[in-house]
């Protein structure tokens, strides 16, 4: 392992999990199999990634840069639970008790709060901001900058 990674203590890393460089993980943390944690990724303390999740997704610029990755920042607070598939893009901040639902897309520069819920194959387009306490339900559809103020509820199939 690379010397610019923390690994807190009591973290459990399941087989075929990729950690890229300037990976902090907290205390406590759970990966599950097959995830992907690029670049630039910290995961809070108390926190659970789902199979097949992929943390820290290639922006542009990785594409028309002959394939090299930019910097690019994601912030997980303590206490997220991320369900299998979820795909979170670089330069997002996510606050604490953050939860996706399985297959959860979060484009990049998008700012979320505390105790916030992404259902199942919900979708924020990026360049959001998320305030606390908000709940989307199943195949939300958030456009790009969309501002969600606290305490919203988002019912199934929103758009």
């Amino acid at each position: 392992m690379a010397e610019n990674r923390k690994i807190g203590t009591g973290v459990i890393i399941k087989d075929n999990v990729v950690l890229g460089d300037n990976v902090t993980i907290g205390d406590n943390v759970y990966i599950d199999y097959n995830c992907i944690i690029r670049d630039n990724v910290t995961i809070g303390a108390g926190s659970t990634i789902g199979a097949d999740c992929i943390l820290g997704e290639y922006q542009m610029d990785f594409y028309k840069n002959n394939r090299k990755n930019g910097v690019h920042p994601l912030i997980i607070g303590e206490n997220a639970i991320l369900r299998s598939g979820t795909i979170i893009y670089g330069d997002c901040n996510i606050g604490d008790n953050f939860q996706t639902g399985h297959k959860a897309c979060i484009r990049e520069f998008s700012q979320i709060g505390n105790n916030v819920s992404v259902g199942t194959l919900s979708d924020i387009q990026g360049f959001c901001k998320i305030g606390n306490y908000v709940r989307m339900h199943s195949y939300c559809h958030i456009a790009q900058k969309t501002i969600l103020e606290d305490y919203v509820m988002l019912f199934p199939r929103v758009t």
